[in-house]
């Protein structure tokens, strides 16, 4: 039924945000395994430092500017700053198709840099979904943007493998024009199908400075804070193990199996069904039978005896079947300490998912910086770092018994 009325609503006119949705998780999906495999330096060490600095500098610059992005569109409107994110994905990616065919490093960094500095093209869309119509389909506009992330995170590496072998000159560089030309085409159909109506925030203008440390400052609040200390130490260290073994798990299967371009992207795409079957199937249905506690130690548990098997694994085929499990597993843990969140949040719930999309971001930055570092001396460091610190994050949350983090202070 809520789908009927969403149709009766008129769904054509949210296809661009949707679009955009889908466009913004495709790209971020396909480029660790295109930057894996093509190396950027004949020295294996610097290899694995510029991959490290190249994925990293995306999340790190959307740590700072996101919160600026989001804060201009509640007052300026979504739509100019969609635009402002989708020009921005757009020139991100023809930096880096640049920068591989000339072998520049320097340009695929910079490209990542703009990339991540306009990386708020999902919040904000998913904003403009939730104001776009009735509020009793609200939730479903909302659930129609998830479903193009999740699916855009399974064609991008599966685009990126389809199109990995259209020849020695664009192979490389070819889902990245892929992604450039559907991004124009949707920045061209955005303003025509966005209504006058919800182009400004009621014409306020933009008000303040911007805080450039915003994302610090929440940070380091909800670190101070004695009731979400602990649960977001453990949200933390969940995060910097699943992007330990996210981002460098291609470099991983290039060493160790001499996988080509073509298997990791659709490795990845298979990681991305995982996710799906998380959320849209097993969660719910946990959920009805479990607590959140209880579910999050059961997808941790699970996440690091699965990175721990990849480690030591011999054949690629374990390698195959461990990719939906360990997806499914962290997506559990993922959702489960996110609901422990809101149940924290006392009213707050906005301003405590903002601060989880912070430590993700901090999180996934940090840890491809580092692993760029260790990976040079072994392919393996990174996804053993992942498997310790899953672990320990798993640790910490089994010994709290309690379901309430304050009481355990």
């Amino acid at each position: 039924m809520s789908d009927v009325r969403l149709l009766a609503g008129g769904f054509f006119p949210l296809l661009p945000l949707c679009l955009l949705i889908f466009i913004d998780a495709m790209g971020f999906a396909m480029v660790a395994p295109i930057l894996a495999a093509h190396p950027l330096s004949a020295s294996r060490s610097i290899q694995a430092i510029i991959y490290g600095a190249a994925i990293g500098i995306y999340p790190l610059a959307t740590f700072f500017a996101a919160p600026i992005l989001g804060t201009l569109s509640d007052q300026a409107g979504r739509l100019p700053v969609m635009l402002i994110c989708g020009a921005g994905l757009a020139t991100s990616y023809a930096a880096i198709a640049a920068g591989l065919q000339i072998e520049s490093a320097a340009l695929v960094i910079l490209g990542r840099l703009v990339g991540g500095s306009t990386a708020a093209t999902q919040a904000v869309a998913l904003a403009a979904l939730a104001d776009a119509g009735a509020h009793e389909t609200r939730d479903e506009r909302i659930n129609a943007g998830l479903f193009a992330s999740s699916f855009g995170f399974v064609c991008g590496p599966v685009l990126s493998g389809a199109l990995a072998g259209v020849g020695p000159a664009l192979g490389q560089i070819a889902p990245l024009l892929a992604v450039i030309l559907l991004t124009l085409v949707t920045l061209v159909w955005l303003p025509a199908s966005f209504p006058a109506s919800r182009r400004t925030r009621g014409g306020a203008g933009i008000r303040g400075a911007f805080d450039l440390l915003k994302s610090a400052r929440e940070l380091g609040a909800t670190f101070a804070s004695p009731a979400l200390r602990r649960l977001a130490l453990i949200f933390l260290l969940q995060q910097l193990g699943w992007g330990s073994f996210f981002f460098f798990v291609a470099p991983f299967l290039f060493s160790r199996f001499v996988f080509t371009a073509s298997d990791v992207s659709y490795f990845m795409a298979v990681i991305g069904v995982g996710f799906c079957l998380s959320f849209a199937l097993a969660m719910p249905a946990l959920r009805r039978f479990f607590s959140p506690r209880a579910i999050g130690i059961f997808g941790m548990l699970i996440t690091t005896a699965c990175i721990v098997i990849s480690a030591v694994a011999q054949e690629p085929l374990v390698e195959w079947l461990l990719a939906v499990p360990v997806a499914t597993a962290v997506a559990f843990g993922y959702g489960a300490l996110i609901t422990l969140f809101t149940h924290e949040a006392d009213g707050n719930e906005g301003e405590i998912l903002g601060v989880t999309a912070s430590v993700n971001a901090l999180a996934f930055g940090v840890t491809s910086l580092a692993g760029g570092v260790i990976s040079g001396a072994d392919a393996i460091a990174p996804i053993i770092a992942a498997a310790m610190l899953m672990g320990v994050a798993t640790y910490l949350l089994m010994i709290n018994p309690s379901r309430k983090v304050n009481a355990l202070q």
